[in-house]
């Protein structure tokens, strides 16, 4: 007659050789069992019973990797066998057997250990369900989401609701890629840490003990508002930007060489510290005389931003149909608006076109050209 058979086969050493697990019976009462768990951390427990119940005789901690009781397994390994994590009975030392007072201790050690998770488990949950009912009060601009983090759509709704109440003039590119990512792209305004600070509240996953993966870890923000696995951020840095500060870095950059090596990461380094507002705009850079409390003597430098007052912004003078007419400088003015139909009037009478206008894509003229334009668009 056949009888099926399971046979467990398992790595041993470094030897690279699988070998076959034999099951263990029943482990002598009051004998030693060692487990090791995250980064070989060693943890001593001892046999309770004959069922191989095992009680830690170690300190309990929150953090351990393994709890106060445990039940050794059959096909866990002997300790002349350690190889990786788990439980290993002491067969090295197999004579061993621990106190019965002290066994006795333990357990009375792990039951209070357990009450106490217990209780802390009961605090957590009563405080995650305040938090939980407050969320949409703090934040009112945030639609909370009944069908959790499956509600992709509004999820994304929501990171572009946040972006736009906390960073007011700021264009923010929100997209999803795949399942699992939200990408956030802008051009110069705020930082990244000051973007992330935000957008970070929607990550439901953190990293898990190894680094190498993000294990599922939503708070009680994603309850309500939705989560994803992954949201990374992209500020870009405009030609506007560039065409100012690159020259001067590189003049810097021969004069007073920082750590990097170019003086494009010279320049790189200054746009990513430095808050570009809206009604700001970047004149050059300048020196911070700080030297952050290093012992030498080399000048720091930081992005040299104008902020733009209200009566410095570009005034709309006239107006014909969708057209206007601003004045742009105290030397300059600029047509904006639907000009495709007279592009080549405004080109011929000596404007030129610039789509990086503050107020909005144009032609550029000498404000004495005001006459010729006004003839132009019939004003």
């Amino acid at each position: 007659m056949k009888t099926n058979e399971t046979k467990v086969f398992s790595l041993f050493g470094n030897s690279g050789i699988m070998e076959e697990i034999k099951p263990i019976g029943n482990l002598p009462i009051y004998s030693r069992v060692i487990a090791y768990g995250f980064a070989m951390a060693e943890y001593v427990y001892a046999v309770i019973d004959d069922n191989n119940n095992l009680v830690k005789m170690s300190t309990n901690r929150e953090d351990d990797y393994f709890g106060a009781f445990h039940k050794f397994d059959k096909y866990d390994k002997l300790l002349s066998k350690k190889f990786g994590i788990g439980f290993y009975y002491d067969d090295i030392e197999s004579d061993f057997r621990f106190d019965k007072t002290a066994v006795i201790e333990a357990i009375d050690r792990g039951n209070e250990f357990e009450n106490y998770l217990k209780v802390k488990a009961e605090e957590k949950a009563e405080n995650d369900k305040n938090e939980i009912n407050s969320l949409p009060k703090l934040y009112p601009y945030l639609t909370p989401i009944k069908e959790g983090n499956k509600n992709k759509i509004q999820l994304m709704n929501n990171i572009r609701a946040i972006l736009k109440y906390n960073f007011k003039g700021v264009k923010f590119s929100v997209r999803r890629e795949h399942y699992s990512s939200c990408v956030i792209s802008w051009t110069d305004g705020p930082t990244v840490n000051d973007v992330e600070k935000y957008v970070n509240l929607f990550e439901d996953h953190s990293p898990d003990w190894s680094g190498d993966f993000s294990d599922y870890n939503p708070s009680n923000f994603n309850a309500v508002f939705g989560g994803i696995q992954f949201v990374s951020t992209n500020r870009n840095m405009s030609d506007k930007v560039e065409t100012l500060i690159y020259p001067i870095c590189k003049e810097l950059f021969k004069k007073d060489p920082f750590s990097c090596n170019s003086f494009e990461n010279f320049a790189y380094r200054l746009f990513v510290g430095c808050t570009i507002p809206i009604n700001g705009e970047v004149v050059g850079v300048k020196g911070t005389g700080e030297n952050h409390g290093l012992s030498d003597p080399r000048t720091f430098y930081c992005l040299d931003i104008k902020t733009i007052k209200e009566e410095e912004k570009p005034q709309i003078a006239e107006k014909c149909g969708d057209i206007q007419i601003v004045n742009y400088s105290e030397k300059a003015i600029a047509v904006i608006g639907n000009t495709k139909a007279i592009k080549d009037t405004l080109k011929a009478i000596g404007g030129r076109f610039n789509f990086r206008l503050s107020c909005g894509a144009g032609w550029i003229f000498p404000a004495t050209k005001l006459e010729s334009v006004r003839t132009a668009l019939n004003l």
